[in-house]
């Protein structure tokens, strides 16, 4: 956790990529927390494993609905990150398969 003037920063390091999440010096760090853990694993599961550049830049767009998802959830929660972007990817006929890199 970093605190840089009147941000509060909480980060967490993949293989080759940093997430971050930032908030006003008035947030709680451990709601900015959750939000992180909850993003990162919902981009682990996804992902299979495979945190890195290559794999996240190929499936963007499931990392994009990830993002908007656990922001758009008052209490971010990995099974209905997941839920939800899994049923996106069932509704659009959406095929996907983590990259070897």
């Amino acid at each position: 956790m970093l605190l840089l003037e009147t941000e509060v920063i909480v980060f967490k390091s993949g293989s080759d990529c940093k997430f971050y999440v930032c908030g006003t010096s008035d947030e709680n760090e451990l709601i900015l927390l959750s939000v992180l853990e909850a993003v990162y694993d919902a981009v682990y599961s996804l992902m299979k494993g495979q945190v890195e550049k290559r794999t996240m830049l190929d499936n963007l767009e499931l990392i994009l609905l990830t993002i908007d998802e656990a922001v758009s959830l008052w209490r971010p929660c990995l099974p209905t990150i997941t839920y939800v972007v899994f049923s996106w990817i069932m509704d659009t006929s959406w095929s996907w398969t983590p990259t070897q890199s």
